[in-house]
């Protein structure tokens, strides 16, 4: 690959003071950035070349072009933007799901002060809770990556969460075992 240099400036910024960028005829790696979405298209050399995505090169910081493909389908990207959407929304509702679960699971009272119809709901609560907590966090892994504002927003919720329902499931376990005699 071709470094950008005074001799060799980017094809895609025209950056000469260091190498930062990298191409070659048929890829070009800037590291100056850009305002365009995946699939935009710039004009290098009276040729169209199309942003692929941002996160590329070695550490990740890269504008990532390569010559446009006539064969290049729009909705293709739309239905893509329709795809993230949709998971993203789905994300959203689950995690309230989970959140409203938790709230009631931590709310409940103390075991001692509950009428056994009342402990058996209490114990189903907690573990089909925890057992959701433990699913969606695994979900959840590359939702993270794909919506960072909801991981600004919940990551650390749901971890918490996730780590506080255990806790209470533990419990609930102990106090099954020890003040109801049941053998788990």
């Amino acid at each position: 690959m071709q470094q950008s240099s005074k001799a060799h400036p980017c094809p895609a910024c025209q950056r000469t003071h260091d190498g930062d960028c990298r191409f070659t005829a048929d890829l070009i790696l800037c590291h100056i950035g850009t305002d365009l979405r995946p699939g935009d298209t710039i004009h290098i050399a009276d040729q169209p070349w199309a942003l692929i995505r941002h996160d590329g090169g070695f550490d990740g910081a890269a504008a990532v072009f390569r010559p446009h493909r006539e064969d290049f389908n729009p909705t293709r990207n739309r239905i893509a933007d329709g795809d993230r959407h949709a998971k993203r929304t789905v994300a959203a509702y689950s995690i309230r799901h989970f959140l409203d679960h938790f709230q009631q699971a931590w709310d409940l009272p103390d075991f001692h002060n509950l009428s056994p119809d009342a402990l058996q709901n209490a114990f189903a609560l907690i573990e089909a809770t925890e057992a959701e907590g433990i699913a969606l966090k695994r979900s959840l892994v590359s939702v993270w990556r794909e919506c960072t504002d909801l991981a600004d927003l919940y990551r650390w919720r749901i971890d918490s969460c996730v780590k506080s329902i255990k806790a209470q499931a533990q419990d609930a376990h102990h106090f099954r075992r020890h003040y109801l005699g049941e053998a788990l």
